[in-house]
């Protein structure tokens, strides 16, 4: 199974490989990295507001 993600959180212990890209480039390939930065704090969410809203339905009516 592939799973795209930019945080894993609860995921984190089923995930048995992670392949981290930084600038087009893989900066990782392995076991998963362990949080860092503001990621690492207790309670941290990813919210942010994004550019553009998601598309609604598959074909984006």
């Amino acid at each position: 199974m592939l799973l795209v993600a930019h945080e894993l959180g609860p995921l984190q212990p089923l995930v048995g490989r992670a392949v981290v890209v930084h600038d087009g480039q893989i900066a990782h390939d392995g076991a998963c990295p362990p949080p860092a930065g503001h990621h690492a704090l207790p309670g941290h969410d990813h919210v942010h507001p994004h550019e553009h809203p998601a598309p609604h339905g598959v074909f984006h009516q």
